[in-house]
């Protein structure tokens, strides 16, 4: 894997900066990243929409709404999610917040989505609005923790201009989830560097990322910067937190960090990242690197799911009895990486390979190799 540490410093600081068009060209590890939004929002809207609540779709670093090519941005790919989904229960609404810095954007991106969508239905508000990502704290509902049900997408250019306790402000709202880019390279790159002393500091909302500046090896003190900063989530409002990183080819370019209150919208989360990794053009991460023996670089054709979190089921569970219903819980944490889809197939091998017995209660019939929710079943796995 390239050393960005190799990157001649003008190139990379060019890397890092801003376009200077109104468009540019979609990179391709960008579609990754817009794979997993499009997942995750299509089941988000029908779970949080069944509420009877409003909900609140933020898009941080909104941009123009397409690229070179018209291929849609973040903006139009959160609409079309929104008008495709059904309407809140009780007559709710669903309120779609765009924030761009750049006015040309702003107009170009109004323009747009007022060509695609002329007219919305009476459950949809759609507001684009100029203005800087830190502004959000000054919005009324947000400052005083009263937001309803709410997704940001966070997706900066550079680390500078989405500073930790933005984070934390909108994770203090009840059922508030964050979508972040995390330039983690620039971070582990120039953390030696004076001049980044304030901004990765608010960044992180800690200095604790200074511990990172003396590990010699590139890919390792960029792995302790992420960690870091799933850490910090957590510490700011994140109850679960989960993380992919975006590669062009072999070269990384950086890593999502989602955090999120529920265990619901965790689970859902990896089953989207599961549901694209196809793409080799990223690949999942893991809270612990030491977890499981298995290189997470491997395209998805080499992975098997099933066996590796039958390994980690038969390390973490040995010789104990466990309700289905608490295994599916955990299926939904993020202290391993795999989705609740990958749950049965990993029992039907253990249980195939004599490695757990399935306990019924008394009056319950079992069908071989299934693993009924709801029902009392036990999975007792062996010493």
């Amino acid at each position: 894997m390239a050393d960005s540490s190799l990157i001649p410093t003008e190139l990379y600081e060019t890397m890092a900066q801003k376009p200077k068009t109104i468009l540019w060209e979609l990179q391709p590890h960008s579609r990754g990243k817009h794979m997993v939004l499009q997942c995750y929002l299509k089941g988000w809207l029908r779970i949080v929409g069944t509420g009877g609540t409003n909900l609140q779709i933020i898009d941080g670093f909104a941009g123009p709404g397409e690229y070179l090519d018209g291929t849609a941005g973040s903006p139009i790919l959160v609409h079309n999610e929104v008008m495709s989904a059904p309407a809140p229960r009780n007559g709710r609404r669903i309120f779609v917040l765009c924030v761009e810095e750049d006015s040309e954007r702003v107009a170009h991106l109004q323009a747009r989505l007022a060509t695609l969508y002329p007219t919305l239905p009476l459950h949809v508000r759609s507001t684009v609005v100029q203005g800087k990502f830190t502004d959000l704290t000054s919005l009324p509902r947000i400052a005083s923790g009263q937001l309803a049900p709410s997704f940001t997408m966070v997706d900066p250019f550079g680390v500078s201009q989405t500073p930790m306790v933005v984070l934390e402000q909108l994770l203090r709202n009840k059922s508030s989830e964050v979508y972040v880019s995390l330039m983690a390279d620039h971070a582990a790159r120039f953390c030696k560097d004076p001049d980044w002393d304030v901004r990765l500091t608010a960044l992180y909302g800690t200095e604790q990322w200074r511990q990172y500046q003396d590990v010699g090896d590139h890919e390792l003190r960029r792995h302790g910067l992420v960690t870091l900063y799933e850490a910090q989530l957590r510490r700011h409002g994140a109850a679960y937190v989960v993380s992919f990183h975006l590669y062009h080819g072999r070269i990384y370019k950086y890593s999502i960090v989602f955090g999120t209150s529920h265990p619901l919208g965790c689970g859902l989360m990896k089953t989207c990242i599961w549901n694209a990794l196809g793409s080799d053009e990223f690949i999942a991460s893991r809270v612990d690197p030491g977890q499981l023996a298995f290189d997470l670089d491997l395209p998805l054709s080499a992975r098997r799911p099933e066996q590796e979190l039958g390994l980690h089921l038969r390390a973490t569970f040995r010789g104990q009895s466990i309700l289905v219903d608490e295994l599916d819980a955990w299926m939904h944490t993020d202290v391993h990486i795999y989705a609740p889809k990958h749950l049965r197939g990993a029992l039907r091998l253990l249980e195939a390979e004599g490695v757990i017995t399935v306990i019924a209660p008394s009056e319950r019939r079992r069908r071989k190799l299934s693993y009924p929710e709801l029902q009392g079943y036990k999975v007792a796995f062996t010493p």
